[in-house]
């Protein structure tokens, strides 16, 4: 999973924009983006004329509105 999160990482801050947008669940800059061959999700935030920063990585089974609601 590691080496899943690094890559998604490098990714990310290659492309911050690349991000799945979902106002559902957290207005912008918020974005995440899914682990391939796990059931994880990275939360980060986009910000201006600075580097994205990841602020969590979450299983999907997780109740992601929960989470999301106790990061803020």
């Amino acid at each position: 999973m590691r080496d899943a999160v690094l890559d998604a990482a490098e990714r990310i801050a290659r492309h911050p924009q690349s991000g799945t947008v979902r106002e559902d669940l957290a207005p912008l800059p918020i974005r995440f983006v899914p682990l391939p061959r796990f059931r994880d999700v990275i939360v980060y935030e986009t910000r201006p004329q600075d580097r994205p920063v990841i602020l969590r990585i979450v299983h999907g089974a997780m109740d992601l509105p929960e989470v999301l609601s106790r990061m803020g």
